[in-house]
């Protein structure tokens, strides 16, 4: 039988084999093949635990290696494995060596096994998580059983009926063995007990719960009704899986908005949930279904973001912990220059690549961007917005800074990083001046959301993903296929001046977005023109970074 454990120091979940050899030598345990302090000290909990089930190891010099021998091991999840590698390659249960299987025909000889679970010096198995990288890695190398400890069993057959749910995986499902010690994991080796072999056929209707969150993210009674233009940008976003930047002068409604858009945001794929857990339990978090939501300070670094990587581990950054979710960004044009530009490739094709010297890994990074930040240093209301009110106590403070400083703030995001934002929109209401509908919250809510769902459902009929993840050359051939097109993106470039490339497939994505709202099947030249309206463009700068 071949016996291996989940490698976790891997973006995507892969096998080391255990490898036992024996000689007649001095009475020794020695691992090699890269172990980490944990996997080294595993020796001594190998030989407690075998000795407290009943088994005896032989009087010989045993070598297991872990292959591949090039990465570095870590985690105590291999201990079971290498257990269970060493009896069965070693021993049988009278201390006789086994050679083939030959004495025990019940067994077909060339099965394969991937175990993982940490041992205790009592023999117990215990649970050590990342369980859903050990059903992947074992059912993608197209393994015949998984042993997991038996408190993991429950969480195993949840990550089975995701991966089943995901179908990402075509070979067959590998059965499950849920063992409480290492005398029952050597029973079922020797087939001297019972069999500990579930059905690995998953119904994926088990996952009908995870599928939505069970209670809304936030709470309704802390949510206000938004102004037009604010309640319209979140719904795009929503629609179409767009990148939004709320721009405007503190109180302004800003981190409201965006409190709404975390609320309304979709449930996401089976697909979308696999890859979070593997990014999740890679860093040792707790992955529950539920959409991420990652709340970054203004003082972030680059590494925090973009992730680190080295030999003896990997550590997914921020921009990966929000795939499938919403990344906020608070006060954005505070951020560090480089943590601001750091954000240019996940914006545009939805990965981050960590390159080193040893070479470079590749994390998924398909999150939307919330943004804010204010109009000037100082997050005053514009002069010209002031003289219009009736009231100056309805807005804040006048801005005091001088319109070369107001140029010179809004300068800091670069031409690359807004050219990669969808929606631009300027936040010119006071919160506490919107008046609260007679309605119930609760029920604004469920409208808005019923209305936005109902529009991204109908824009992935008819596109076949969001909007604002049609990649440029799905977005190129329907500008070819609608000629009409063409003539509208060349009325937007006259508009608000010469287009990039990118600037003409956001504005045609945001198009489709819109038309969806509306109930259209094809964006109109009003769509094209409200498309318009929301790019940097027509900030009337041209950004540079600083």
């Amino acid at each position: 039988m071949r016996i291996a454990a989940p490698l976790n120091n891997d973006v995507k979940p892969r096998l080391q084999w255990i490898e036992v050899a024996s000689f007649v030598q001095l009475p020794t345990i020695q691992i090699i093949g890269l172990p980490a302090q944990e996997v080294s000290e595993a020796k001594e909990r190998i030989r407690a635990a075998i000795h407290a089930s009943g088994l005896e190891i032989p009087k010989r010099r045993i070598i297991v290696n872990l292959s591949p021998a090039s990465v570095i091991k870590r985690g105590t999840g291999i201990d079971l494995a290498m257990a269970v590698a060493i009896l069965s390659s070693s021993m049988d249960n009278n201390g006789e060596t086994i050679r083939a299987n030959a004495r025990n025909p019940a067994r077909p000889p060339q099965k394969s096994l991937a175990a993982w679970g940490e041992l205790g010096l009592d023999g117990a198995v215990k649970p050590v998580s990342q369980i859903v990288r050990a059903v992947y890695a074992a059912w993608d190398a197209s393994l015949d059983y998984l042993m997991v400890a038996s408190d993991e069993f429950a969480k195993t057959k949840e990550a089975l009926a995701l991966l089943c749910a995901g179908n990402i995986l075509k070979n067959p499902a590998p059965a499950i063995i849920p063992v409480s010690s290492l005398a029952e994991a050597w029973k079922f080796l020797n087939c001297t007990d019972k069999s500990y072999t579930i059905d690995s056929g998953i119904d994926p209707s088990m996952l009908k719960t995870a599928e939505k969150p069970k209670k809304p993210i936030n709470d309704f009674h802390d949510l206000l009704p938004l102004p037009a233009l604010l309640e319209r940008s979140i719904s795009l976003s929503i629609v179409g899986s767009h990148h939004l930047l709320l721009l405007g002068p503190k109180g302004a409604g800003k981190s409201h908005a965006i409190e709404w858009l975390i609320t309304l945001q979709p449930p996401f794929s089976h697909k979308i949930q696999i890859e979070r857990a593997i990014l999740s339990e890679l860093r040792l978090e707790n992955c529950n279904l539920q959409l991420p939501v990652r709340k970054i300070s203004p003082y972030v670094r680059p590494s925090a973001l973009i992730g680190k990587a080295s030999p003896q581990s990997i550590y997914p950054g921020e921009f990966s912990l929000a795939h499938g979710g919403l990344l906020v960004a608070d006060e954005l044009l505070e951020w560090h220059r480089d943590s601001r530009e750091a954000m240019r490739e996940p914006l545009e094709r939805y990965t981050v690549t960590v390159t080193r010297a040893s070479g470079s890994l590749e994390f998924p990074a398909q999150f939307v961007l919330a943004a804010s930040g204010n109009l000037c240093p100082c997050g005053g209301w514009p002069p010209n917005f002031i003289e219009n009110k009736k009231n100056r106590r309805e807005t804040g403070p006048v801005c005091k800074c001088s319109v070369q400083e107001r140029h010179r703030y809004l300068g800091r995001l670069s031409s690359a990083i807004l050219d990669r934002i969808d929606l631009v929109c300027f936040a010119t209401s006071a919160a506490h001046t919107i008046d609260r509908n007679t309605r119930q919250t609760s029920n604004i809510i469920d409208d808005l959301r019923n209305k936005v769902f109902s529009a991204r459902e109908r824009a992935i009929k008819s596109w076949g993903a969001p909007p604002g993840l049609l990649s440029s050359a799905e977005i190129e051939l329907l500008i070819k296929e609608h000629p009409g097109w063409s003539e509208h993106l060349n009325s937007s470039a006259d508009t608000i001046g010469e287009l990039s490339l990118r600037g003409r497939h956001k504005i045609a994505r945001m198009a489709l977005s819109l038309a969806a709202i509306n109930g259209q099947t094809n964006p109109s030249a009003a769509e094209f023109a409200e498309a318009t309206y929301y790019r940097h463009e027509r900030l009337g700068h041209t950004s540079s970074a600083s």
